[in-house]
């Protein structure tokens, strides 16, 4: 079990307070959790006893004593996440904070994905290398998985990934080959949970990330909470047909919306490898460059009048390698969302904090389950499921 599933409530709430990075003293701490200051201290002590916490230095004062200011001691909450793509494995060791520690890369064969052996053994491979590097200075809390498709997080089942050319693929086997719970989700889901907890969007805010990798998806942030639906499926846009009839798609429809804005549509357009190459093109395109360019926006503001009809989000961030681009996507995009419809008007659109890794940053949140609010998953016992 890990130290805070053990947790009363009031020290619970005083750990949270610390999330996202904050630095509080004393007398915050005991406003925000409505105790009174040496109850407030007492439970700030204890999770300092604990290795959870750590003196952050004091906080400047005009008269009197200067007040000690605690944080989260980062090494002590870490986690291991990881994310799939159809041609290779992202792992990352971070912690709850969202410092990044470690990276690492491996690439995969996508015709060999339907073993489940091969699928296994590459993820086992890869949380065991973080976790032996970092564990010796680091407490590993656990690993989360982020996959592109419908996952059922408490059987830890891959309902379908049809981009991965999966279907009905059980995860549970990692928790016995991993000396850490395991936590598996929707890549989107988990790239809104990473996005949501490392940055600076009010904790009230509503919130919808686009994921636009070689498919789409979207992770549904409402009041702090991660929107999953009954079935799993919240948030699969990427299946949303905006020009039915047309393009073909892996999910046997045709004119889904990733047929349009994905990076492997994208850079099919332009007839280029990949989409690393956009800030080159674009900063001096010819004539069909700028064509492709302005029926993608075009498609992409489709895609995002859908879901403000929908969900009425006050922020739509859009990552994945094109939020790389940043001013170049978000200007021509706010533009055509400022024509297009009444739905979308007053809706902020941004880029991710982190266009690279924002799922397997989400990834690893999953391993805090019971301390971050919102994520709504099962928590593992010690012992239940992972290797002693």
């Amino acid at each position: 079990m890990r130290e805070w599933d053990s947790f009363p409530g009031t020290r619970l709430r005083v750990l949270r307070s610390f999330l996202r990075g904050t630095s509080l003293t004393r007398q915050e701490v005991a406003r925000q959790i409505r105790q009174s200051l040496p109850a407030a201290a007492a439970h700030i002590d204890a999770l300092v006893a604990a290795g959870l916490l750590r003196l952050a230095g004091q906080r400047p004062s005009s008269g009197g004593r200067p007040a000690d200011e605690y944080e989260i001691d980062p090494p002590s909450l870490s986690s291991i996440g990881v994310e799939l793509h159809p041609d290779h494995i992202l792992g990352l060791c971070c912690s709850i904070n969202g410092e990044v520690w470690d990276s690492v890369r491996h690439d995969i064969d996508i015709a060999n994905v339907q073993s489940g052996d091969y699928l296994e053994s590459a993820i086992v491979e890869m949380v065991n290398g973080l976790y032996r590097t970092w564990n010796d200075t680091h407490s590993i809390q656990g690993a989360g998985i982020a996959v592109p498709g419908i996952v059922n997080c408490d059987s830890k089942l891959l309902v379908n990934a049809p981009n991965l050319f999966l279907k009905n693929y059980s995860f549970q086997g990692l928790s016995r080959k991993l000396p850490v719970p395991v936590f598996v989700d929707n890549e989107a889901n988990a790239a809104a949970v990473g996005e949501y907890w490392s940055s600076s969007v009010p904790p009230a805010a509503s919130m919808v990330l686009i994921s636009i990798r070689e498919g789409v998806g979207a992770g549904i942030m409402l009041g702090g909470q991660l929107v999953r639906g009954p079935g799993w499926r919240a948030g699969e846009f990427g299946h949303m047909a905006i020009r039915a009839g047309t393009r073909p798609c892996n999910c046997g429809r045709t004119g889904c919306w990733e047929q349009y804005v994905s990076d492997r549509a994208l850079a099919g357009e332009l007839g280029i490898r990949d989409t690393g190459m956009l800030n080159e093109l674009l900063a001096q395109p010819g004539p069909d460059v700028t064509r492709v360019w302005h029926a993608y926006i075009e498609s992409l503001a489709i895609g995002i009048e859908n879901i403000a009809a929908c969900i009425n989000p006050e922020l739509v961030v859009v990552s994945g390698s094109v939020a790389r681009l940043e001013d170049r996507l978000i200007e021509p995009l706010q533009e055509v969302l400022a024509e297009v419809s009444f739905l979308t008007q007053g809706i902020r659109v941004s880029v991710s904090r982190h266009p690279d890794n924002a799922s397997a940053l989400g990834a690893g949140f999953l391993a805090f389950s019971g301390l971050v609010p919102g994520l709504g998953l099962h928590t593992e016992k010690k012992g239940e499921s992972h290797v002693e």
